[in-house]
């Protein structure tokens, strides 16, 4: 999605799996399942900027974040 709005993409690699269906996914007790709500919204900046809202959260309760990734001088900020 990054490179799609012309942001720069992250030198990691986090791998996240969404399941959705219809019905309850019988998962092994010894792995942990949460469910949670998260809204994304990539604003368009400059080349080599990014700007990125966030609202993550579960049961009516939220929390909101502003990320702002740039380069000064070469350096990632």
């Amino acid at each position: 999605m990054l490179s799609i709005v012309g942001m720069p993409q992250k030198s990691s690699l986090t791998k996240k799996f969404l399941l959705k269906g219809t019905k309850e996914i019988k998962m092994p007790s010894t792995i942990k399942k949460e469910t949670f709500t998260m809204d994304e919204i990539f604003i368009k900046t400059a080349v080599g900027e990014s700007n990125v809202l966030r609202k993550l959260g579960k049961n009516d309760s939220f929390t909101y974040s502003h990320e702002m990734r740039y380069e000064i001088h070469g350096e990632k900020i």
